[in-house]
């Protein structure tokens, strides 16, 4: 991870948090998961747990591809009108 110690650190615990707290369904909430049943998820969360994990990413963490595939797919279920 680039950047001083003290942030890669910083970053790389702040990103695991946000790593667990996806739910099954791919999205973000608030709270973490409280089981596998828990799918309920919130745009504006997810909006900022991404732009959080892509920051990550840009430094060097490594953020597994099942993360954001798992993102994805939630926002191409819940997509409204054409794809094209």
């Amino acid at each position: 991870v680039k950047g001083r110690s003290a942030d890669r650190g910083r970053i790389a615990r702040l990103a695991e948090i946000l790593i667990a707290y996806q739910k099954t369904s791919g999205g973000w909430r608030y709270e973490p998961p409280s089981g596998p049943g828990d799918t309920d998820w919130d745009n504006s969360v997810n909006q900022f747990a991404l732009l959080g994990l892509r920051e990550a990413a840009m430094t060097g963490y490594p953020v597994d591809q099942k993360v954001w595939l798992k993102a994805q797919e939630l926002f191409l279920r819940n997509q409204r009108g054409d794809v094209d």
